[in-house]
């Protein structure tokens, strides 16, 4: 990972002030404005990337995550959609951004608060093309996803380890798990998978653009975390990580986040699930951002400079 400069801009109501948060001699810049979060950025040249922030507005309910990215030719991709009753607030988000077609949707593994939004989103946006993986999933929210996908004639790629597409110049989205061997492995011994092997066998996408990097792992659990480590070494070393498995207590162990060393980590949740994972990701260094408090996170990088938006103040103390 290339020692870059990136500066945080926070954005609250009512607060205006500025606080050197940077990692190089240069000063990074923490003021006030609420709407930059969903501001268009006509500027060119520089790659947007959205964690939303599934608010449920009434109860406790944990409702997933979903990242949007724009590229700096004006492609719209789409990881995960959260819960099904989260679905209309993604869909409204996109609309404030003026998206109507997400040109690529990846739906990381079939659990309901990855694809669930999705079933709102077939429905109301033209979707360009579908990454998933060809797994084996039984659940009434499955077969409504598939169907829609069947009606919408959604064009679905089933992607594995080892998948690369260059999305555009100096851009690439490669996966990283699971291959196809994994999957068939599991079919052999199972006839039904249980919610972990599913989560194991999440997609881990790898996003590049120029000398800044960004790893999106799913759900998978500490096992698959070490068996990534060992496989690919330096290559796990990122800028931006999205922290796995929602920061449960499951993923993030040390040896991961050691090989990852992000210098930016999202916990793009709605209930922070461990306090202890986040610190870890404090410990080692890394500037963390969660949805339930920092509300929607937009990063912006030209290709060596991350800036990092977040919509509300961060706490300061942040607990379970």
């Amino acid at each position: 990972m290339s020692f870059k400069h990136w500066s945080i801009v926070s954005f609250i109501i009512i607060l205006l002030f500025v606080t050197a948060c940077s990692n190089t001699e240069e000063e990074g810049i923490r003021e006030v404005d609420a709407e930059a979060v969903f501001a268009m950025n006509d500027a060119g040249g520089e790659l947007e990337v959205r964690f939303f922030y599934l608010d449920p507005l009434e109860g406790t309910e944990k409702t997933g995550l979903s990242t949007l990215i724009r590229t700096p030719e004006g492609q719209t991709i789409l990881i995960d959609a959260g819960i099904p009753s989260v679905g209309p607030l993604i869909d409204d988000y996109l609309s404030r951004l003026d998206i109507d077609t997400i040109d690529y949707a990846v739906a990381s593994h079939p659990h309901s608060d990855h694809i669930g939004g999705y079933t709102t989103l077939f429905e109301t946006k033209k979707i360009g093309k579908l990454f998933e993986t060809d797994l084996p999933y039984d659940s009434n929210l499955y077969i409504e996803y598939q169907d829609l996908i069947a009606e919408k004639e959604i064009d679905v790629e089933y992607v594995e380890k080892g998948n690369t597409f260059e999305l555009e110049e100096d851009m690439t989205l490669e996966f990283l798990n699971p291959s196809q061997e994994k999957i068939d492995k599991y079919l052999d011994i199972f006839d039904d998978f249980s919610a972990g092997i599913i989560n194991d066998l999440s997609l881990v996408a790898k996003l590049t653009y120029k000398d800044t990097t960004f790893l999106f792992p799913g759900d998978i659990y500490d096992a698959v975390e070490s068996e990534l480590v060992n496989e690919y070494g330096e290559k796990l070393d990122v800028d931006v990580l999205v922290a796995p498995h929602h920061g449960q207590h499951t993923s993030s162990s040390k040896k991961f986040i050691e090989a990852v060393n992000p210098e930016i980590t999202v916990i793009p949740i709605n209930l922070l699930y461990s306090r202890t994972t986040y610190e870890d990701y404090i410990d080692h260094g890394s500037e963390v951002f969660v949805s339930q408090f920092d509300g929607n996170v937009l990063l912006i990088t030209d290709g060596n400079v991350i800036d990092v938006y977040s919509e509300f103040e961060k706490a300061e103390k942040v607990s379970n």
